[in-house]
Parts: C-alpha cells; structure tokens; sequence
C-alpha cells in the first residue's frame, strides 16, 4: 500500500524516498493519485531500463516521472511487512531498503524537529549548561480506511425481488384508486342529470297544474301588459318632442337685461318659454303616474309566472324543458317571456319619466326666476323715466392739418356759384358752404346732403348698430304743412322702395316756422315716437303726424288694419336729457349731430363748446363725401 502523502517535487523523488535517499516535500495524497499510485507500484509491472514516463494530473497540474525499478525491487516493495512509523498523524510503513544500511545512514524526518550541532568548546569559557535532550514527536495515527464489501449474488436476487414485488403493489393500489374515483365521477354525473330530469319534469307538472288551465287568463294579463307597454312608449317618444319643443322655446328666450329694452315682445317669448316647459313636465308627471300603474300590472303576471315557473335569465330550466317537454315549453316559454319584456319596457319608460319629471322641476324653477326677473325689468323700465336711446361713448377725432387747410380753403373766398361738392344729385356751392362758417344758419341743401351721408353710410354697418332710414327736410312740409294740411297722398311714394316697418329708427328733420331745426324719431325698437329740440319746445303736434302717417304707411305697403301704436309713447326731450344750445344758430348742427348719434347708437354727450370743431367736421365731410369714423 501506498503512503498518504503525495510529492510537490517530481515523481522520481518517491522513488528515491523509497530508495533510503533523503528527499523532502511531502503532501497528502489525494484519493484519485492514492489508486494510481497503488496501481503502479502494485499491480501494474514497470518496465526495466530508462525511466518510463507516467503522466498524472495531480491537484499541481504537473507531470511525474516514474523511473525503472527492479521487478525484485518492487515486489520487496509490496510484500515487506514492516511496522509503521509515526509522522505527525500519518501511519507510514517502514522502507524496506533502509535495513541493509548502517544506522548513521537513515533517513532523517522530512517533519521531525532537527537537533542543532553542540557549540564548538570556547577557550576560558564558563560552562555551558547542555541543552535538554529534543522531545520525541509522536505523530497520531491515522484512521484506517473503510473496507468496502460488495453484495453476493443472493443478496442481489433477494433485493430485485423485493423491489418488483414493492413496484407491483404501488402500481395496482394506484389502478384501484383511479378506478374508485371515476367511480365516484360517474355517480356524481348521473346525480347532476337525476337532478336535471326532476328539474324537468316538475316544470311540466307544472305547466298542467297551474298554466294550462290558467291559460286564457294569463294570456289575457300578459296581453295587456303589452297594450300598456306600446302605449307608453308612443308617450314616452311623444315627451320627447314635447321636451326638444321646449329646449327650442328656452334657447331662444333673451336675457332679462334685453327683455327691459324689447317690450311685450320679450316677456311673450318668456311666456311661450314657460308654457312649453309647463306641458312638458305635465306630461312627463302623467307618464310617471301611468307608467307606474302598468309597471304594477306587468310586474304582477310577469312575478306569477316566474314563480310557478323559472325566474329571468334560468336557461337551463328553459332548455330542459324544451328537450324533455317540448309541448309544455311551446306553452309557458313565449308567456313568460312576452311578460317579462312588457314589464322591462314599461319600467324603462318610468324610469325616463321620472329623469324627465325631476329634470324639469329644477328647470321650471329657474327658468320662473328668470322670467320673475324679466318681468321685474319691464315693470322697472315701465315705471322710470325714460332715457334718449344710445349706449356707446364716442369720441370724435381731431382733424389733421391738412384737413384743417382743406377745411379752410373750402370756407375762402371764391365765386359764390362755384360747386364744391355733389351727391346723389344734390349739389353743394361754395355760397351754400359758407352757412356752415361762424354762426350762420344751415340752409336745406346743407342738410339734406348730410342726410344723403347718413343714409349712404348704412350699407357699411355692422349689425350691432341701429338701422335707420332718413327723410329728406322736405318730407314733413308736404306731409303735414302743404296748403292741404296733413296729406298722406303727398308723401305716398317716397317710401316706394324702403320698408320702414324693418328699421329700428326713422329720422325725419323738421324745419319748424321756417327758421329752426329739430328733429322727430320713430323708435320701433323702444315703441316710442321722440321729439329732439335743442330749444326745448313742445313736439306734440309732430309726433301726432308721424304716428298717423305709420298707421297709414302700414295700411298702405301692407294692406289690412293700420299699424297698432296703442301701446307707443310720445316723449319729448327735455334739457339735461339731451344736447341744448345756448345761442340761436347753431340749431341746425345740433339736429344733424344728433342724426349722426343715434344712427352710431352713441351717448347724446356734445355740448354748445363742441360746435365750431362739428361745422367744420361738417365742412369736410361734405367735401370729401364721406362722414368720419
């Protein structure tokens, strides 16, 4: 056997270990290098003469030389039963070899503690004490290796029999237990399809028992059912026009701060508003009390007939009946089912009465704030003094100086016949521009060829403003002072081409005694026939005219009745409602100012200051044919 040790020097060195020859080095061998070695040294023959190599990976990784050995040599090697030597642990025999040589020979221990050499003798030395003699090492011996024994054949037998014997039991108890629970399968099916045949046929019992013979009365009660379920869903689609009907109503409906200004027109709307949304949350209160009624009815077969039969959504009870009793479900399936949608749809068409009914009272509740509001307006407006229409501040621009020059050389001097400007074939000479200058009066020509600009401009308005329609100055002298008196004849077809009746205002300059200039306003949007004098005179007579010419007008273009003025006020500005002059010629400016304002819908806020920069802003609109922005 082999020692435990293995060599970290090459392989030869064993073998020169082996020889008696001093060798140092040694490791444990491993378990794989342990049978090599046994099996070169005592099994496997080395061959004589030169070294023959052996590699073997050791846990170095290096190769070992195995040298060439006696056979003889070998065999002592193996065959020497010596007694082992202690070596810190490990159990090594004796080498062989080591007994034919002399004892001053032997192989010193790779692991014994060396003796140091006695000191050389010192001459006059004081006498050393010798050192203790070493203590001898004694190496533990190793545990002996456990020896393996192999199983003879019977044993072998014996066990394989055992096993088979053990594998055929396993296999047939797990064949029986498979067995028992397809058993088990089996019976639980055939119960499911047990229960399922019961189920069936107490269906059909009873169908014979208790829907047979009630079969025309159900019939009668589900029939019903279903007459009621059309009639309210023809209501209920009837509501739903009812409902978009009244959206409309509402959506057209103006703001209260509107309804103050549009008069009864207004507070009808919101009238019209109301009753729509009245008779629409009427009928979705009589649909909901209705549809709760035939709710009930439904709801009372339709549960009769879930109870004696199946409830909704049981398919199975339905389609075993219809495999096993196929007689009985041609009977009881379409009565059950013809109930249960009847009392679905009426429930749906409740609950859309119901919605609608809660969705109107809260609207019904703004919606009569609202119109309280309106109607609060209109009375407020009703009651209060009224106010000269416009809403806009306007402030005029500064003329340039170019048109400061142009407006000069218009008012110099030049031939009194020269013509400076022409519209709409009235003319403006240099003698009729010089009225504008100073404090001179304004004479017809001057005026009607502003008016023709105002008119001129309506076409370029947006639709926010006014629309107006303007009269020449002599509309109201052939109206109401010809030697005839008020003559509707007179004026008849000057209004051939216009429909008055669409316009918001209707301007018309009066030239009062043949020396002032005010002027009278038809308001169709606030019902009112004005009268606008910067000397505060007295209209009364000049709106009488216009109101009877509108009635006229009225039957005339339209035909029929006259025009209804019954409800229209006359007002007549007074001073601090309306721009006043403070001296006796400037009339002529302020009325065709005033004109220019309400056709702008701006604030009446010019002052007698403002007059001398208004002439010649006249003067240069009139040459230039063109009103200012």
């Amino acid at each position: 056997m082999v020692f435990g040790l293995k060599s970290r020097l090459p392989y030869n060195s064993l073998q020169n270990s082996l020889a008696g020859k001093r060798t140092y080095g040694f490791s444990f061998l491993d378990n794989r290098e342990n049978v090599l070695a046994n099996r070169a040294l005592t099994t496997q023959p080395l061959a004589a003469g030169p070294a023959a190599k052996r590699h073997c990976n050791s846990s170095h990784g290096v190769s070992r030389d195995m040298p060439s050995v006696n056979s003889g040599r070998l065999a002592a090697i193996t065959t020497a039963g010596t007694k082992p030597t202690t070596f810190s642990g490990l159990v090594m025999p004796e080498d062989p070899f080591d007994a034919g040589l002399p004892k001053k020979a032997a192989l010193p221990l790779p692991f014994a503690k060396k003796t140091p050499p006695p000191p050389e003798p010192r001459a006059a030395a004081k006498p050393s004490v010798p050192p203790p003699p070493p203590r001898p090492v004694t190496v533990p011996r190793a545990p002996a290796a456990p020896q393996i024994s192999f199983p003879t054949a019977s044993a072998l037998s014996r066990f394989t029999t055992s096993a088979d014997k053990r594998y055929a039991d396993g296999q047939a108890k797990r064949l029986e237990l498979k067995r028992e629970e397809e058993r088990k399968a089996g019976e639980a099916k055939l119960a499911v399809v047990r229960q399922k045949m019961q189920k069936a046929k107490n269906l059909d019992q009873a169908v014979d028992r208790h829907v047979r013979p009630r079969l025309p009365e159900l019939s009668s009660r589900v029939e019903k059912a279903a007459d009621m379920r059309d009639e309210m869903v023809g209501r209920r689609e009837q509501l739903d026009e009812e409902v978009e009907e009244a959206e409309l109503a509402c959506g057209v409906m103006p703001e209260p701060k509107d309804l103050a200004k549009s008069g009864g027109g207004g507070a009808q709307t919101v009238t019209r508003a109301r009753m729509a949304l009245d008779a629409a949350s009427a009928s979705a209160a009589a649909l909901k009390t209705d549809c709760a009624k035939a709710m009930e009815a439904a709801d009372s077969v339709h549960a009769e007939l879930t109870s004696l039969l199946w409830s909704e959504g049981d398919e199975e009870s339905s389609e075993l009946l219809l495999v096993h009793y196929p007689d009985a479900h041609k009977l009881a399936a379409p009565l059950l089912m013809r109930a249960c949608e009847c009392a679905a749809k009426i429930r749906e068409c409740h609950a859309h009465a119901s919605d609608l009914s809660g969705g109107f009272s809260s609207r019904l509740a703004v919606l009569a704030a609202k119109v309280k509001a309106a109607n609060d307006a209109i009375a407020a407006a009703a009651n209060a003094k009224p106010r000269p229409p416009g809403s806009i501040l306007y402030n005029p621009p500064a003329l340039s100086g170019e048109e400061e020059a142009e407006v000069d050389d218009a008012l110099g001097g030049g031939s009194a016949n020269e013509k400076l400007a022409e519209f709409e074939n009235i003319p403006v000479h240099r003698s009729d521009m010089r009225t504008i200058r100073g404090s001179n009066w304004l004479n017809d020509e001057v005026i009607n060829f502003f008016m023709k600009l105002l008119a001129a401009r309506e076409g370029d308005k947006p639709d926010t403003l006014p629309k107006c329609y303007f009269t020449q100055t002599n509309f109201y002298t052939k109206l109401a002072e010809g030697p005839r008196g008020y003559c509707y004849k007179d004026v008849r077809r000057w209004t051939k081409k216009v429909d008055v009746f669409t316009k918001d205002l209707v301007i018309v300059p009066v030239h009062c005694h043949g020396n002032h200039w005010t002027l009278a306003v038809i308001n169709f949007r606030d019902k009112r026939f004005e009268y606008y004098d910067s000397l505060r005179g007295a209209g009364g007579t000049y709106l009488s005219n216009l109101r009877r010419w509108l009635g006229e007008e009225h039957k005339d273009k339209k035909g029929g009745a006259e025009y209804d003025t019954s409800e229209w006020k006359d007002v007549t500005w007074k001073q601090g409602e309306t721009p006043q002059q403070m001296n006796g010629s400037d009339c002529g400016v302020f009325m065709t100012r005033t004109a220019d304002y309400l056709s702008r819908d701006a604030q009446l806020d010019f002052r007698q200051e403002d007059m001398q920069y208004w002439r010649r802003r006249m003067v240069l609109e009139i040459v230039t044919q063109q009103l200012m922005p």
